[in-house]
């Protein structure tokens, strides 16, 4: 086989590695930066070296290496000028509006930040429409999975060719020369941004996320280069991260229907922005130990868990029409697929073929919780957390001893806002799984929000003791495909930004 064939391989991988897609007019970029990538490791065949790569799968480490040959990012100050005069006009000046005394927070995420324009462009749209800003709560955070360009953002040092949109009136403002040319962040401005390495493909979204969500994230210029089923799961996972009636703001190129159906589109002069649907907060009541009991693994469901739930057709249940076991099997993984893909309509279509009581044997409430669990998942990326809730009460009716069910509950109960009831959750996981690490770390997280630093030092701490035994390569399916040695980087980087 010739160096042509490895090199389409690699690109399959790099494709599901970082979410980057090289179709048949860009291999030559591709071929590039592998060459580049060879020199640098010394390596004299490059196509012996692309199959060692693939043979490999691409560690954690030769992505980060390998990152900053494929991603070029080109940018620079002020750019795409009409969407940010629609965040500073609109949204900035929304929130002067409708924001007073403790509540004067901002946090602005710019997913692929590259070499920090972006973000520093943020700090100074914001710096023009609350000039006070020492009276607000305002954090930016900037993320890139090229490490060499995070580099250059955290120094804040720029070559005029990156003022090509800037008036010199705002470079004079916002910049001080640097000499030989260059210009720096002012320290005001500098201090407003944070930077940290992110691959938005694989990773969980930054650590700062799990403790508090985002008024606007920008992702500009990014999605335009990975495939569609990526785009799926990257814009699923920012609406997530977004509090109710966020925005986010993507390059004219990227406007797409892939992001209609997760927002609602809003129109300004030039420029189309998205918007998180707003969504009535749920007064849905968890049934859940009281934080001084002690749980008990079996216990009888309330009464608002009915024990027999009617959820599938009735022709289903005659024995006729019942599917062999082995089919119910394969449609569960082929609707785990299908949701794993985005395509929620087709999963909900598959698990709706699949018949309780069809001889499951002692193994029939595990396979139900199971097809209730992945239903739940589903409504809850769908934005319909009360329907998730109430799915994953199914769940755990069918399987009262899984601690995965738990787990999940938990999940949505935070994007609710119901905490406690999240606590309690993540603690009845913990009695049925004792070394459930990602219990551990999001009832840290948890604790972070209620300000209490002791709480979530200890539970972060156990976590990281349990990731000590767990190989770093290793996925977390709970954390939404988070690895071992991502989640311990994330838990350390947080105790250090908190002070914990």
């Amino acid at each position: 086989m010739n160096e042509d064939y490895w090199l389409k391989q690699l690109g399959v991988l790099i494709s599901e590695k970082i979410g980057l897609h090289f179709s048949e007019n860009r291999m030559q970029d591709l071929r590039q930066a592998v060459q580049i990538f060879t020199q640098e490791h010394g390596q004299g065949d490059t196509g012996l070296f692309i199959q060692s790569l693939i043979a490999s799968t691409l560690t954690e480490q030769q992505i980060k290496t390998l990152s900053s040959c494929l991603t070029v990012g080109e940018t620079y100050f002020f750019r795409e000028m009409k969407s940010l005069e629609a965040f500073r006009d609109h949204i900035i000046s929304g929130f002067t509006r409708h924001q007073s005394g403790r509540e004067r927070r901002l946090r602005v995420w710019s997913a692929g930040c590259s070499s920090g324009e972006e973000p520093y462009t943020v700090a100074m749209l914001i710096d023009q429409m609350i000039p006070e800003t020492r009276n607000w709560d305002i954090r930016i955070y900037g993320t890139d999975i090229n490490l060499q360009a995070l580099e250059k953002a955290r120094r804040g040092v720029y070559t005029k060719w990156s003022f090509r949109g800037t008036p010199d009136t705002l470079r004079d403002r916002y910049f001080e020369p640097a000499g030989q040319g260059t210009y720096a962040v002012k320290d005001r401005f500098k201090d407003m941004v944070s930077f940290s390495y992110l691959n938005l493909a694989t990773d969980d979204y930054p650590a700062v996320l799990n403790t508090q969500k985002m008024d606007v994230i920008f992702c500009r210029n990014v999605i335009m280069y990975f495939t569609p089923r990526m785009i799926q799961r990257v814009i699923r996972r920012m609406h997530r991260y977004l509090v109710d009636g966020g925005w986010l703001i993507v390059a004219p190129s990227e406007t797409s229907t892939l992001l209609s159906s997760e927002f609602s589109t809003v129109s300004f002069e030039g420029a189309t922005l998205y918007r998180k649907v707003n969504q009535e907060p749920s007064v849905h009541k968890v049934w859940a130990p009281a934080a001084s009991a002690v749980p008990e693994p079996f216990l009888t469901a309330p009464s608002m868990w009915p024990e027999t739930v009617q959820i599938f057709p009735e022709v289903f249940l005659s024995a006729s029409t019942v599917p062999p076991r082995e089919d119910n099997e394969r449609r569960y993984k082929d609707a785990l697929a299908a949701y794993q893909d985005g395509r929620y309509d087709e999963a909900v279509a598959t698990l709706q073929m699949i018949c309780p009581g069809n001889g499951y044997g002692q193994h029939q409430s595990e396979t139900e919780g199971n097809v209730f669990a992945l239903r739940a998942r589903i409504l809850a990326n769908q934005g319909n957390l009360e329907q998730a809730v109430e799915w994953c009460e199914k769940a755990i009716t069918k399987d009262k001893i899984n601690p995965d069910h738990w787990f999940l509950l938990a999940m949505i109960l935070m994007e609710q806002g119901q905490e406690k009831a999240a606590v309690q959750a993540l603690k009845r996981s913990l009695y049925l799984k004792p070394e459930f690490i990602a219990a551990y770390y999001l009832l840290g997280t948890l604790a972070l929000r209620e300000n209490r630093p002791k709480d979530s030092n200890r539970y972060f701490r156990q976590a990281i003791s349990l990731l000590s035994n767990v190989p770093k390569e290793k996925t977390l399916m709970e954390l939404d495909g988070m690895t071992a040695g991502r989640l311990r980087e994330t838990i350390q980087t947080l105790m250090i930004e908190e002070g914990i």
